[in-house]
Order: structure tokens, then C-alpha cells, then sequence
């Protein structure tokens, strides 16, 4: 019997829990403080807690509702996901950010499987599990309770199934059509999260592996999977469609047409004005939310010395991942930030991949000065913010006597500007890549980019006062209240801070109207909406606070 070779601890072999646990240390440590530092943000977050509250209190869980109607923005995964952890005893109103939370770690968690799969070795995985980690774009919407971090899991553990699929022999029939049938079960949950954009990063996966090599078994042609990639398709659509079977036998026809063609109406034909953004926005949006990583990773690309970056099939379906469906968001009228998160975990690791030790050694003279730029733009920039808000500028008045923050921001923009000046001195003396300068290379960075993230749960605990309305919200008057007319923005904080059935909205009734019609009711304004309308010898303020940069008052009819 030979004995047989030891395994390296950097082989695709190797990639394990271990690749990621620094990573998702990291990843708790820096968004974990705002989830608990903050209340629920309007105007979408209250807006999901309050769905998912109308579904506890209903038992109606098959089709969405606000404000006693039908909603027909998004499907209802998101809003059992947040009920779910309601029912584990979480406050409702933190449901939002719990999820997105635990979908982004778990998204890291996944980042081992694909790595394996891909062949990638561990030390490529642990460098593009911190990228992930470290891009700003992950970052912000990590600690946001925006549907789009569950999407990026349900997306990252479908291409985790996919490519280990293609990894088993043929004669691994029912192991081949059990991962096909969890990847179906796992588009069917993006499906039933946001719709069939998730579809595009499943194509992705397949034209990225095409453009590779001809006939890859995660190829459409001539591969011995197709058949699988038809029944994963089919378990996808099967089970999207029992819940619209469903949904239209409790919400009716229109719902189902609002819900389907409203959508394709306001986001393909660009009917929604308010998101219109220029073509390749979403492009933009990658390389400016993965600095300074996506300019790294684009130095190492065109380094001469690589002699051309020849990627295998899989690796090619991950590019197809990240850079198919960001095209083509990119060509929609309505694009925001968070359509291309799904595409980042597969960019990520690709950038992992190509920052290994010798490009960190000794990069690319254009991408140094690159990174050096945005840090100083960043450095400066937050400087600059701190200064403004001394020097009382209007950015948000309560903000101009908050020492703490302007100091917090001062102090992480001068930090941010020494790591990058000490950087550029590491680099410009670097004539080899050692151990030492790919050290210096990659960890200078990741200082500064870990110096901004933990500027976000700050940040969000200085300003939560004036944006979610905190005062408003907690003043005796507002919670005792039996009726209460808001802004629509406002209506869902309400509806979470007082569990009122309803909270009405203005229509077309001025607030003197209503309240002359019902001396109970509680009308909340803008404080300068009050005195345009010349409400105040007419009605008594019972409450006022900040919310979203804006002064409210909340009125009740005087004796």
C-alpha cells in the first residue's frame, strides 16, 4: 500500500469554515453595533415590519397587506422571514435588519462551497470572503432591512448547488438530482423574495461557463446536465407558481396582475421616475461600492507578467454571476444601488482570487495610485464632514452640536489619510514582492477601510433621533392616541409605536378640516407646514420631533 501525499493546508481540499471564520468575525463585529444601536428607519423598513405585523395579526400569511390593503411591491418571503423571528420573541420592529443581518453571514458562510467547487484555494477564499466583508456597498446594506441581502443568500446558495453539481461524476445520479432539486427550491425562495430577477444570475452562471468551454458540464451545450438544468428550472417556477395559485384565490386577479405586469411596468418600461438613473449605473455602482478592492482586482488583471487570465469554466460562470445580470440592470431606466448586490459574493471571490501575494507584493503602478487616491478622497472627505458640521453648515441642524460625531469623523478621516500616506510609502519603496509588502499591501487598505465601516453604527446612532422620529414616537400623547392622521413616510412608525389598526393619511382633507371634524383625533405635520397654515390658535401641540431631517408637530384641536 503507498502511502498517500499529504494534503496542503492551501488546496481546494482545504477550504473550509476556517477560510471564512475571520471574515465573518469581522462582519459581526462591524454590523451587529447598528442593528442594535438603532431603531427601524423609514420609510422601508417600518414598511416591512409593518407587513409583517399585519400578517401576525391577521393570520392572512399568503399574501402581503399595508394600511388594510393589498401590497403588491414584492412577494412574501421577506415578510415571513421577519414574522419568523418575531415568533422567536425579536421585536418586530428590528425584524428587518435581523434578517438582512443573517442572510449577508450567511452568504459568507456559503462563500467555502463555491470556493471548493471552483477549485480556488483557501487562502484565495479567505482573501475574497474580507472583500466581500470590506466592500462598502455590503457593508451599507448589511446593517439596512432592505429585502435585496436575502435575495443575495438565496442566489449565493443556488450557485453553491449548481457548481457542486457539476463537480460529481455521472454516475452520481441522485446526488446530481438532489442538488438540482434543492437549487430549485432555492431560485423558487428568490422568486418568492423579489421576483424573476433572480433568474438572471441562475443564466448568468450558465453563459459564463458557455463562453469558457464548449460542452462544460454547467454548459447548456452539448453538457450532460441539461436535463438537471430543466428540472431545476421546473421546481423554480412549480413552486412560484402554487403561491401565485394561492395568492389569486385569496387576492383576486388584480392583485396578481398588479403584482407581475405593475412591476414589470414601473422597472422594465421605466414608468417609476423616482429611480431613473443613466445607463450603467449599476456598473458604477460595483466598482465604487467594492473600493478600493474592485481597483485592486482590476490592477491584478492587467498585470503583463500573469501572461493572460485564462479562467476555468466555473470560474467563468462565477464572472458570469457577477457581470451578466449587472449588464443588463445596467440597461433598465430604473436602477438603484442594491439591484446588483446578488452579483458582488461572485465578484468577491474573484477579486480574492487575483489579490494573491504577488500582485499584493508589487501592484501595478496605476491601481497603487488609484487606491491612493480614493483614500485620500475619502480621508478628506470626512474631515471635511466634520468641519461643515462645526462650523454649523446646514447639512442637518440637531447635527451641529453633536461634538461626539463631528469628533468620531475627524478622527476616522485622519486615520484614513495616515494609513493611505504610509501605504504609499510602503509601496514606493517595494523593488519585490515578500512577505512583508504583500502584508503592507493588503492590510493598509483594509485598516482604512475597517477605520470607515465602523463610522456606520456611530453615525446611525447619532442621527436615529432625527430620522426615525424617535421623540415623536415615544411622547405620551401619540401612544395613548385612539386616532391619528400622518405623512404616508410616517404612517408605518406610527402603526409599529402605537399597534393602531390603521393610521390614516391626509387625502385630500387639509388638517384643519379633520381636526374640527373629530376633537380626538391627532394630526401630525411639518412644524413649518403648521405655521403656513396657520394652525396655532386653533389646535394644541401634544408632541414634536425629528424625522427624516424634518421638524414634525403632532396637533390636536384646542378646547
Amino acid at each position: 500500500m503507498t502511502a498517500s501525499a499529504p494534503r496542503s493546508l492551501d488546496s481546494p481540499a482545504a477550504v473550509g469554515f476556517a477560510s471564512i471564520r475571520g471574515a465573518l468575525l469581522l462582519a459581526v463585529a462591524l454590523w451587529l453595533p447598528m442593528v442594535l444601536l438603532r431603531s427601524a428607519w423609514p420609510v422601508d423598513e417600518t414598511r416591512y415590519a409593518d407587513v409583517a405585523l399585519a400578517m401576525q395579526e391577521s393570520g392572512q400569511w399568503w399574501v402581503p397587506v399595508l394600511h388594510q390593503k393589498w401590497y403588491v411591491e414584492k412577494p412574501p418571503l421577506f415578510f415571513w422571514a421577519i414574522a419568523g423571528l418575531a415568533r422567536l420573541g425579536l421585536p418586530i420592529e428590528r425584524g428587518p435588519m435581523a434578517v438582512s443581518l443573517l442572510a449577508s453571514l450567511a452568504t459568507i458562510a456559503l462563500l467555502p462551497a463555491i470556493g471548493r467547487a471552483c477549485g480556488l484555494a483557501a487562502s484565495s477564499v479567505r482573501r475574497g470572503a474580507l472583500v466581500f466583508v470590506l466592500a462598502p456597498l455590503v457593508a451599507v446594506y448589511a446593517q439596512l432591512g432592505y429585502i435585496d441581502p436575502l435575495l443575495t443568500a438565496a442566489v449565493t446558495a443556488a450557485v453553491a448547488c449548481a457548481l457542486k453539481r457539476s463537480t460529481l461524476s455521472r454516475e452520481r445520479v441522485v446526488a446530481r438530482v438532489g442538488f438540482a432539486l434543492l437549487e430549485g427550491g432555492l431560485l423558487a425562495a428568490g422568486l418568492l423574495t423579489k421576483g424573476p430577477v433572480v433568474l438572471l444570475f441562475a443564466v448568468g452562471l450558465r453563459i459564463g461557463a458557455c463562453f469558457a468551454a464548449r460542452g462544460s458540464t454547467i454548459a447548456r451545450a452539448p453538457g450532460r446536465f441539461v436535463w438537471l438544468d430543466l428540472l431545476t428550472l421546473g421546481v423554480a417556477v412549480a413552486l412560484a407558481l402554487a403561491w401565485t395559485a394561492k395568492a389569486r384565490a385569496i387576492a383576486g386577479e388584480p392583485y396578481l396582475h398588479d403584482l407581475i405586469f405593475g412591476q414589470l411596468e414601473r422597472r422594465i418600461a421605466g414608468t417609476e421616475k423616482k429611480h431613473h438613473q443613466f445607463p450603467g449605473f449599476a456598473l458604477l455602482v460595483i466598482v465604487v461600492g467594492g473600493l478600493p478592492w474592485s481597483v485592486l482586482a482590476l490592477g491584478a488583471l492587467r498585470k503583463p507578467s500573469l501572461g493572460g487570465w485564462r479562467p476555468s469554466p466555473r470560474i467563468a460562470g462565477l464572472l458570469g454571476v457577477g457581470v451578466v445580470p449587472s449588464v443588463l440592470l445596467a440597461l433598465l431606466p430604473t436602477q438603484q444601488p442594491h439591484y446588483v448586490l446578488p452579483a458582488l459574493p461572485a465578484l468577491a471571490l474573484l477579486a480574492g482570487e487575483r489579490l494573491g501575494e504577488r500582485f499584493a507584493g508589487r501592484p501595478r503602478i496605476w491601481a497603487r495610485r488609484c487606491v491612493g487616491a480614493v483614500g485620500v478622497w475619502i480621508g478628506a472627505s470626512l474631515v471635511a464632514a466634520a468641519g461643515a458640521l462645526a462650523l454649523c453648515v446646514p447639512v442637518a441642524t440637531p447635527l451641529c452640536d453633536d461634538w461626539l460625531l463631528q469628533g468620531v469623523l475627524a478622527t476616522a478621516g485622519a486615520t484614513v489619510l495616515m494609513v493611505t500616506w504610509l501605504r504609499g510609502r510602503a509601496g514606493a519603496g517595494a523593488t519585490a514582492p515578500t512577505a512583508s509588502t504583500a502584508l503592507t499591501a493588503l492590510t493598509a487598505p483594509t485598516v482604512a477601510t475597517v477605520a470607515v465601516l465602523l463610522l456606520l453604527p456611530v453615525i446611525a446612532s447619532r442621527v436615529d433621533r432625527i430620522i426615525a422620529a424617535r421623540d415623536l414616537l415615544a411622547a405620551p400623547a401619540i401612544r395613548e392616541a385612539t386616532r391619528i392622521v400622518a405623512p404616508t413616510g410616517l404612517r408605518s412608525s406610527l402603526r409599529l409605536a402605537t399597534r393602531l389598526p390603521r393610521i390614516e393619511g391626509f387625502e385630500r382633507k387639509l388638517p384643519l378640516e379633520l381636526l374640527r371634524e373629530d376633537p380626538s383625533l391627532i394630526a401630525i405635520v411639518r412644524a413649518d407646514d403648521a405655521v403656513e397654515q396657520k394652525l396655532a390658535g386653533v389646535t394644541v401641540e401634544v408632541a414634536r420631533g425629528w424625522f427624516k431631517g424634518r421638524c414634525l408637530v403632532a396637533l390636536r384641536a384646542a378646547p
